[in-house]
């Protein structure tokens, strides 16, 4: 079973990353924006999770079966538990 995975791509503008890992607590996802831009990120959930992530993420969004947000450059960690987001 697949419990972790990861990407980089060097981007004219830096580094994209995007990684994921599962464990008991349930799973995290872990991103890096290079600067100057901003990326669409879209993680698997319920819509009830969204009010976890609206008060950090004002414009984030449940569509389709995923909850889209939408951030600038930095680095960003989500960890979703079963009906719940955790944000860092």
């Amino acid at each position: 079973t697949l419990t972790e995975a990861s990407a980089t791509y060097e981007s004219i503008y830096g580094t994209i990353a995007s990684s994921w890992q599962k464990s008991e607590r349930g799973v995290t996802y872990r991103f890096e924006v290079p600067a100057n831009t901003t990326a669409t990120i879209m993680l698997l959930g319920a819509e009830a999770d969204l009010k976890e992530l609206s008060g950090n993420y004002p414009d984030a969004r449940y569509k389709d079966g995923r909850i889209v947000v939408t951030v600038g450059s930095g680095e960003y960690q989500f960890t979703i538990h079963t009906g719940s987001v955790a944000t860092q």
